[in-house]
């Protein structure tokens, strides 16, 4: 988890794909700190199908030096909790994380939401 954390740079449309995989890397060393087979079958899914909405969110976004500083936190303090043993923690950021995600900011640039 921590080698995939080292390897995260921040997300904007310059970056192209190697920090979107990073990013994959990240949350899948998360959700895999579960040891739950059924639900890392389903987030990995989940992730397939909505990369291309990611994508979308991407190169639509503006920069902005403020959401990644706040991405960068998410990041860590999810991991953080996970290390930590503490899934209630670990539920919350995650909330948070997912609330200002670019998949939830797909869905704005697709008109949904």
């Amino acid at each position: 988890m921590r080698e995939a954390a080292a390897s995260l740079e921040p997300l904007d449309a310059g970056r192209g794909l190697a920090a979107l995989e990073a990013h994959r890397a990240f949350h899948a060393a998360l959700y895999r700190a579960s040891h739950n087979d059924l639900l890392v079958g389903l987030l990995d899914g989940l992730w397939d199908r909505a990369d291309r909405y990611r994508r979308a969110a991407l190169e639509a976004q503006e920069d902005s030096s403020g959401d990644r500083a706040r991405v960068q936190a998410e990041h860590q303090a999810m991991m953080g909790a996970v290390l930590d043993g503490d899934p209630d923690a670990a539920e919350e950021h995650m909330r948070r994380h997912v609330a200002g995600s670019l998949g939830r900011r797909a869905i704005d640039v697709l008109g949904g939401g």
